[in-house]
């Protein structure tokens, strides 16, 4: 299927009405930002890291200096994997080019199954890969329906970034639902003040 279709994603949107599982555990500016010792303390033992907008933005495949570092740090205490709805994918990353690209210049795997994001099973694919539990994984991502709202439904501890360049995201499949996704997290974190 094309890149801008994800069937997951259509099959599992009533899960964005569920306020437990829009709500990241943290949520933060960038990945760089990511308290490591505080991930090492929860019991994390893995980390998966969603690439589009938050490795590298959609209309790039260099790193930023402060991305390729953070790598190096997570990769020291840490087992690491980028899961993707796109790259690695046979269709939407044609010769698996940002694939190799991230696996050259990271050192990490990237994990790509026939299933999307928020799907448990594309969460599978990670845990399996890492030979963890799901309470031992993180997923950080800047979506809050594909990565945080399928990390939540997974047990993963689960980490909202901010797009790396926002106006990169293309029309149709990214930027109208991540509206939809802001507004739906701004709605539940509202109420969740409240309740507090």
């Amino acid at each position: 299927m094309a890149q801008w279709f994800n069937r997951d994603f259509f099959a599992n949107i009533n899960l964005i009405f569920r306020r437990e599982l829009v709500l990241p555990r943290e949520s933060l500016s960038a990945i760089w930002d990511i308290d490591l010792q505080h991930l090492n303390e929860c019991g994390i033992r893995g980390i998966a890291i969603d690439v589009n907008q938050t490795l590298l933005p959609y209309d790039s495949n260099s790193f930023e200096p402060r991305i390729l570092d953070t790598i190096t740090e997570m990769k020291q205490s840490f087992k690491l994997c980028a899961l993707s709805n796109y790259v690695g994918h046979p269709i939407d990353d044609r010769g698996n080019i940002r694939s190799q690209i991230i696996s050259h210049q990271l050192g990490i795997p990237v994990l790509s199954t026939q299933y999307k994001k928020p799907s448990a099973k594309a969460f599978q694919a990670v845990i399996d890969y890492f030979r963890i539990s799901p309470q031992q994984c993180a997923i950080v991502g800047d979506r809050i329906f594909t990565d945080i709202v399928g990390g939540n439904l997974s047990g993963f501890y689960t980490i909202l970034v901010k797009p790396l360049k926002p106006f990169s995201d293309p029309l149709l499949y990214v930027l109208i639902p991540r509206l939809i996704e802001n507004c739906a997290l701004k709605l539940y974190s509202f109420f969740n003040k409240l309740t507090k």
